[in-house]
């Protein structure tokens, strides 16, 4: 083999290592990859037609439309497994986050003599998205309704435990509910669904990036076989050569879809 093929499979090497490197994080570090992965999740969605459209670009002039193709539909498989695991990191952080506001309007619901005081004293111990969200909703708080604030609030956070904490919140200004046991059941509630986003991180979202990895080096494995192999490069020139790599890549994306599809329907 070449000196060009070893240098290839050593940089695969390398990845696989770092890829599968055993995994530990702190909260911080969750908090850190979650902002991360959160700014890759935007650009991600405004590209996530237009990176695939262009390996197809690229294949075809440099190949053929075939290849082209191919190369493209791996590559939108591998963006959505990405897509996944920023989705599943970030809702991860903010699961936690909405854990962390609930604990403490549950702590505050005994001690603090008004539901808007019990806000203002959860609000600033709470971190990331939520918790900005959070010290928003208090600032609204001084010149506006604790119910247009909790609104706001959940309308921005967009999960259904921001929507289920500002209607804790709104019953309880408004004196028509028991509010400390109430927020107690409110605060074993999120606790659970923290607890059910970090099963799903750990069982899913990590292995996410594994499928990106594994999908680009069998498009690395096809290249070092054109590189190694006279026979091989000129099978794959060949339209049957590209037919069946497009038939293959159209199969990885079909059985990963399946899959994809039922856990991206768990991040709704």
């Amino acid at each position: 083999m070449t000196a060009s093929v070893w240098i290839a499979m050593a940089g695969g090497v390398a990845v696989l290592v770092v890829v599968f490197w055993p995994e530990r994080q702190s909260w911080q570090t969750t908090e850190i990859k979650a902002a991360i992965e959160g700014r890759r999740l935007t650009a991600g969605r405004a590209s996530s037609l237009a990176v695939p459209l262009a390996v197809f670009v690229l294949g075809s002039v440099y190949w053929s439309p075939l290849m082209g193709a191919a190369l493209g539909v791996l590559t939108a498989v591998g963006a959505w497994a990405l897509n996944i695991r920023a989705r599943s990191i970030a809702n991860l952080a903010e699961a936690d986050q909405l854990a962390q506001l609930t604990a403490g309007l549950a702590n505050q619901a005994t001690v603090a003599p008004t539901v808007v005081e019990a806000v203002r004293e959860s609000a600033p111990l709470v971190s990331g998205r939520v918790g900005e969200a959070a010290r928003r909703m208090v600032e609204e708080l001084r010149i506006g309704s604790l119910p247009e604030a909790a609104d706001r609030f959940a309308a921005e956070v967009g999960r259904p435990m921001a929507a289920m904490t500002a209607n804790v919140l709104i019953e309880a200004h408004s004196g028509g509910i028991k509010w400390a046991t109430l927020v107690d059941v409110l605060d074993v509630e999120a606790g659970e669904a923290a607890e059910t986003a970090r099963h799903f991180y750990h069982s899913v979202g990590r292995l996410m990036v594994q499928v990106a990895v594994t999908l680009a080096m069998s498009v690395g494995l096809v290249v070092i076989m054109a590189m190694s192999a006279q026979s091989s490069r000129e099978w794959l020139a060949s339209g049957s050569g590209q037919a069946i790599l497009l038939a293959a890549a159209a199969g990885l994306a079909v059985f990963h879809g399946w899959a994809f599809a039922r856990a991206q329907s768990e991040l709704r």
